[in-house]
């Protein structure tokens, strides 16, 4: 640090001049100017001491009435509405406390549920990126099949979009465990329905390989009865793929 490099050549120069059993007016003029510069420099630290803890503690506080969540006006998907502002405070004040300095009691209070704000945070980012995963998969044919389970994760979510915030600590873990399961279950729905179409996908992309009725070059005429036997024993095969493929 400044403090540290200023203050380092001192003890030399002080054992310079105790070996020399006198005071030089260099020595003086140094010592002088040592003084001075912690001086400046101690004024300083408090100055910008003082600012930080007027703008982002002060800041940080305000930032814990937001809400859990938001939604994005444009695409209607949800973010978690942590700010910026208590990330930064977090990270200086553990910087503080590593290299010994004080730290006012309120950012001591909030630094002191780091790890609280830091498994929440976790939390809703999993749900969120659920949510927005159920809205941004679903084709418009599908949406309707699941209005009902998208409604209901709506309504689970609502509390954390207008009622509840990051110092609604009483309130937030039963609101997570809720929502967790909720939207698990239709993200559940979602995957198995197109882990389906996949599938769907995967066999009629297989019938498009051959088709269905083939006639080999200098081939004879065939009865109608072999050619319906032929045809119908491979339409039997297609379906049983399909069959086999759906379980």
């Amino acid at each position: 640090s400044a403090r540290n490099r200023i203050g380092e050549p001192m003890p030399k120069v002080l054992l310079y001049n105790h070996a020399l059993k006198e005071t030089p007016d260099e020595f003086r003029e140094v010592d002088s100017q040592h003084n001075r510069l912690l001086k400046m420099l101690e004024v300083y630290e408090h100055q910008r001491y003082a600012d930080w803890e007027s703008t982002s503690v002060d800041v940080a506080k305000e930032k814990l009435k937001m809400r859990l969540l938001r939604r994005q006006e444009k695409t209607g998907l949800l973010k978690v509405n942590f700010d910026p502002a208590l990330t930064r405070l977090l990270r200086e004040v553990r910087f503080f406390l590593i290299f010994d300095i004080e730290v006012p009691t309120q950012a001591h209070e909030i630094f002191n549920k780091s790890a609280t704000y830091r498994h929440w945070v976790a939390q809703l980012d999993h749900i969120v990126t659920m949510y927005n995963s159920v809205l941004t998969e679903l084709l418009p044919v599908e949406e309707p099949l699941l209005e009902d389970r998208i409604q209901k994760m709506d309504a689970a979510l609502a509390p954390g979009l207008t009622e509840l915030k990051w110092r609604s600590e009483d309130r937030i873990p039963e609101f997570i465990q809720n929502t967790m399961k909720v939207v698990s279950d239709v993200k559940g729905v979602v995957d198995i329905m197109k882990g389906n179409l996949r599938n769907i996908s995967d066999i009629l992309a297989g019938w498009c390989k051959e088709p269905i009725i083939q006639r080999a070059k200098g081939a004879k005429p065939i009865g109608m009865d072999e050619f319906d036997l032929k045809h119908k024993e491979n339409v039997g095969m297609k379906v049983m793929s399909t069959g086999e493929g759906g379980k």
